[in-house]
């Protein structure tokens, strides 16, 4: 008598595939256990797909092609959705597939979007308070053990790791990235898969192949384990290179070189980069690493307008869980930035995302200063503050150059200096580590405008003669 063990060696529950065009090809294969004394001889493995949340069949049942007692068949364009189950069955002929011998299901299977987790501890996820979100079916995480299962906080544990590049030193809290999932999911109709690479504390070096290159090499093999194809990479690092000089100067030209290393590795010139500009650091008396963490924060805004397909959030207005760490209902605002990001620029949706970004500083007559705002939805909003209040900082080669009133106006603001600037004159927001309480925003989006460090002021231009 024949065995009714028919074992799915792949796919393992709960993966989600990469759908190109709202359909992906889904192979599965895997081998027949027989009873002693079974007979093979004119008996074939079918494979059947099956919508979970009704019960009807995606694919009817199909004939797997068999080596000896090994099978594998592919279900070509199976659309974007799910969950789905993949059914086995083993008999002796077409009529026999639902009374066949049946055998393993691959259950919990989802066709949508993948996108890679990377960085350090913000993006791993360290917030430790209240506000953390529940696991959610159709929100899936490819494990540091190499299995898929539903994504659930902390993401990046060491249990049972195949790879140790990226195992955490300490304990991992809430992340940002089941708020980012919750609102791709809900929007777009289909499952969102997780892959998890990052590592608190981890350099730039280490993602980049030019240099150390661990975790870069590990995040490719990983995305390789995964099928190889993701709809983007979610970028949340820079803290540790702003401790130290020659890292922070040279964080642009090597995040670039980063971000066109993974197009290439990954086969995807047009990869789209969720980025996070850094938000506060409280536990800073040092004046050189203050302004470090203000250069690696124009260093990302910079990536942002000089590659194509580099995207970036804002998080300035974000409150801490210790000195350095998002809390919970922070990382989970940091996730809906990039979820309506991704909507508006990935998936060209009606979404307005864009923070209100620095296009223009200019000096004006009568010892005024003009800053021009790009990516504003209806207009910026300063409270009326005090002018000390707010945290611009011009300077010239004097020193730096107060100003002792302002005027909000639609997407600019300008400011009226107390001296007239001598020399060259620069302008920054959130100068320093520990910057950011009073922060302008944008009415229509609530998004706050990104940091920026000493951008330089254009001189008037003379009247035409």
């Amino acid at each position: 008598m024949l065995s009714n063990t028919v074992l799915i060696d792949s796919p393992s529950d709960y993966r989600i595939f990469q759908q190109k065009d709202g359909k992906a090809d889904i192979t599965i294969s895997g081998h027949v256990e027989l009873k002693d004394g079974g007979e093979y001889e004119g008996y074939t493995v079918r494979l059947a797909v099956l919508r979970e949340y009704n019960g009807t069949y995606v694919r009817f049942w199909e004939s797997a092609e068999m080596e000896g007692t090994s099978f594998s068949h592919t279900f070509y364009g199976i659309p974007a959705g799910g969950l789905y189950t993949i059914l086995s069955s083993f008999s002796d002929s077409l009529q026999a597939y639902e009374q066949g011998m049946r055998g393993d299901v691959a259950i919990h299977i989802g066709v949508g979007d993948l996108y890679v987790i990377a960085g350090q501890s913000n993006s791993a996820g360290f917030a430790k308070t209240p506000g953390g979100l529940s696991p959610e079916l159709g929100i899936h995480l490819f494990r540091n053990c190499c299995r898929w299962d539903v994504a659930f906080d902390p993401m990046n544990e060491p249990t049972n790791t195949a790879h140790p590049e990226n195992a955490e030193a300490g304990v991992p809290g809430q992340s940002p990235y089941l708020s980012f999932a919750r609102a791709l999911k809900r929007e777009l109709g289909y499952p969102i898969g997780l892959i998890q690479t990052s590592v608190g504390g981890s350099p730039l070096s280490c993602w980049s192949q030019r240099e150390n290159g661990i975790l870069f090499r590990n995040m490719i093999r990983t995305v390789g384990l995964c099928g190889g194809r993701v709809r983007g990479i979610l970028w949340y690092q820079g803290e540790t290179d702003a401790f130290e000089e020659p890292l922070t100067a040279s964080y642009l030209e090597r995040f670039c070189s980063f971000a066109e290393d993974v197009r290439k590795a990954l086969h995807d010139p047009e990869l789209p980069f969720l980025t996070v500009q850094l938000n506060k650091l409280l536990s800073c008396k040092d004046p050189a690493l203050s302004r470090r963490w203000a250069e690696i924060r124009e260093a990302q805004r910079k990536a942002s307008q000089l590659l194509p397909h580099v995207y970036i959030v804002p998080t300035l207005d974000l409150s801490l869980s210790d000195a350095i760490h998002n809390n919970a209902l922070s990382n989970n605002a940091v996730g809906e930035r990039l979820a309506y990001m991704a909507f508006e620029k990935i998936y060209r949706l009606e979404y307005t995302a864009s923070a209100p970004n620095l296009l223009s500083a200019e000096e004006e007559d009568g010892n005024r200063v003009k800053l021009s705002f790009g990516g504003i939805s209806l207009y910026l909003v300063c409270f009326e503050l005090p002018a000390d209040r707010l945290e611009f900082v011009f300077e010239d080669e004097r020193g730096v150059v107060e100003f002792d009133d302002y005027q909000c106006g639609i997407d600019s603001i300008v400011f009226h200096l107390t001296r007239a600037p001598e020399g060259e004159l620069l302008a920054s927001y959130a100068p320093s580590a520990f910057c950011g309480s009073n922060v302008p925003f944008d009415r229509g989006t609530g998004l706050p405008i990104l940091a920026f460090y000493r951008a330089v002021c254009q001189k008037p231009q003379p009247p035409n003669v």
